[in-house]
């Protein structure tokens, strides 16, 4: 039964692009993904994981893991933290790069002493999140 399953299926899916694609990713292993990397490259996926743990079904800790294959490597899996510290210097930084693309038209709205004074002001909160993540000691590598 298991093998006529297997002909009709292979008979359906004969010819199509899709399925040809499908085949190869069914086909990959890491060792062949990794050898396929451009020297000096790596692949990186960033997980978000939560624990559902408790009764009411809840997530109750969000963290983000690093997915990371270099070429010729095994691939490794890094936690790297709880997801609210990575969230907030996440959107730190993306209102500081935010501010900064928009320097030129604050430094014309309201004056060069002003946008300095803000811009510093958005790096001084972006580098404290950054340390105070850095020393939170909430990421290692779990591989």
């Amino acid at each position: 039964m298991e093998k006529r399953l297997a002909e009709l299926e292979a008979k359906l899916t004969e010819g199509s692009a899709v399925a040809a694609r499908l085949q190869k990713l069914r086909d990959c292993d890491w060792e062949s993904f990794s050898q396929a990397l451009p020297e000096g490259t790596a692949f990186i996926s960033y997980i978000l994981t939560w624990d559902m743990a408790n009764e009411r079904g809840m997530a109750t800790e969000q963290r983000y893991l690093a997915l990371v294959v270099k070429k010729g490597s095994p691939p490794i899996l890094l936690d790297i933290g709880d997801a609210t510290s990575w969230d907030t210097f996440v959107g730190f930084l993306g209102d500081f790069m935010h501010l900064l693309r928009n320097a030129p038209d604050l430094i014309e709205s309201q004056g060069e002493q002003e946008a300095e004074t803000k811009l510093c002001e958005k790096a001084r909160r972006v580098w404290d999140s950054a340390l105070r993540f850095a020393a939170s000691g909430k990421w290692d590598i779990m591989s």
